[in-house]
């Protein structure tokens, strides 16, 4: 009689595992090479549990769509990248997040939480990465937009961004939760409530994954000479000279000409010179 059974690693903790099923909840630990370190276990990760004198444990983890690091999840479908109002926006890690996603191959949407404070953040988003990716403007302290959010996702979700933009309240309004939330400090930085990765079963489509990640994200593994193919806004103007154009230092770049007709957002480009030349740094090491 085969004892195996599918589910989903929605916890993990010193060792402790706990996963979901279709016949339930079930906190395993890991056998094998699995035990021994060789292999690594993350949430997210969907696993094949056998059955020992009646106790469950993971015995094989399935190929992965993906995986992240700091924090380490899987299997992550969109990413949902939160900015708000306060503290102040920090676009430097939305564009991080953004090329990160793109060269994962994992759906980006941006929310702008606090909308009802200053719709400032909403019109910059909107006009800057709008024509490429999903901006919505939402609270979750009066509850706009939330519904309409919820109703849309499906796979696994995770939230991204910085500390104190809403992330818990965001995923407590959508969940029914009632998780810590954290506020900010007396220099407006925030204050991370979340201490390590679990997934939420929403509904039997949707699974938010809770994270104490992504605040700060470094792009290991990226090319630099890669970068512009991850920048839709970019990789849609055509005519640079040269097709392995960086978009920093060539003639005849049509990035660099767009910029100067003013169809391309200065701080963006800047960013991305910035991010560009923390690579260049990053890979000589």
């Amino acid at each position: 009689m085969d004892k195996s059974l599918s589910g989903k690693v929605i916890k993990g903790v010193a060792g402790v595992f706990t996963v979901s099923t279709e016949k339930g909840v079930f906190k395993c630990s890991a056998r094998g090479v699995l035990k021994r370190g060789e292999e690594k276990i993350y949430v997210g990760d969907e696993v094949t549990l056998k059955q020992e004198r009646g106790v469950y444990y993971i015995a094989t983890v399935k190929p992965r769509k993906n995986l992240f690091t700091r924090p380490y999840v899987s299997n992550v479908d969109k990413l949902l990248i939160v900015v708000a109002a306060e503290p102040i926006p920090d676009y430097m890690l939305v564009d991080k997040l953004l090329v990160f996603c793109e060269g994962y191959q994992v759906d980006a949407e941006i929310i702008v939480n606090k909308s009802d404070l200053n719709g400032e953040v909403y019109d910059y988003c909107k006009r800057v990465y709008g024509d490429y990716y999903k901006v919505h403007a939402l609270s979750a302290q009066t509850g706009e937009g939330v519904k309409e959010l919820f109703d849309e996702l499906t796979g696994n979700v995770c939230f991204a961004g910085q500390s104190a933009v809403g992330k818990t309240s965001l995923l407590n309004a959508l969940c029914g939760l009632s998780l810590e939330v954290g506020g900010l400090s007396k220099i407006m930085r925030g204050r991370n409530t979340t201490r390590h990765v679990e997934i939420y079963t929403v509904r039997k489509d949707l699974f938010v994954y809770d994270t104490c990640g992504f605040s700060l994200l470094t792009l290991e593994g990226f090319d630099e000479y890669e970068l512009p193919l991850y920048y839709p806004d970019f990789t849609r103007l055509n005519g640079c000279r040269f097709s392995t154009c960086t978009h920093t230092k060539e003639p005849d770049c049509s990035v660099k000409n767009a910029l100067k007709e003013g169809k391309l957002d200065r701080a963006r480009y800047d960013r991305y010179v910035a991010i560009f030349e923390e690579l260049v740094e990053q890979n000589k090491k």
